[in-house]
């Protein structure tokens, strides 16, 4: 202190700010924009412009045919 006397030290204090930095970077990682957040994002934002019935007929078919294919990847795809 000031006056030449130490400090107290409340219990609950701890002298590292790492459990602040953890919390900063789960809460960065919520925050982050995926290729998934983004294209949910978009169809949504479409949907709401245009309406689920301009919208929806010319996706399901395409849609259908992805999410039956046989590679995982051609899946993914459809998915997102």
């Amino acid at each position: 202190t000031a006056f030449g006397g130490t400090a107290e030290k409340h219990p609950n204090e701890d002298d590292s700010d790492e459990d602040d930095d953890d919390e900063d970077e789960d809460d960065e990682e919520a925050n982050e924009w995926s290729l998934r957040k983004c294209s949910a994002a978009s169809l949504d934002t479409l949907a709401a412009m245009y309406g689920p019935e301009s919208i929806l007929p010319p996706l399901l078919p395409a849609l259908q045919e992805g999410l039956s294919h046989a590679d995982p990847w051609v899946r993914e795809a459809s998915v997102l």
